[in-house]
């Protein structure tokens, strides 16, 4: 009888050991999960970041654009005054 005890007292041993096992197992990969989330979270905000930060610099490069293109045009206007100013000069 003393040698079943012993066996039964092995065995819930064993079992209270593999127990603690699956639940540090699970610990551990709670931890790492949500260490993954931490980081993609982290790695989602700066990819907001950057994207609008590329949006204000295409924005200030494109307002630059146009600007330049209204002044390309007035000059272009005004070398067409000149041209044609000068051959009106001319011809009297």
């Amino acid at each position: 009888m003393g040698e079943l005890n012993a066996n039964a007292e092995i065995a819930r041993h064993l079992d209270e050991h593999a127990r603690h096992a699956a639940r540090r197992r699970e610990e551990i990969l709670e931890i790492l999960e949500a260490t993954l989330l931490a980081l993609v979270a982290a790695i989602t905000a700066w990819c907001g970041y950057q994207a609008t930060k590329f949006d204000s610099e295409r924005e200030s490069d494109y307002s630059m654009a146009s600007r330049l293109r209204v002044e390309a045009e007035q000059l272009y206007l005004r070398s067409g005054q000149v041209l044609a100013y000068d051959a009106g000069t001319f011809n009297a």
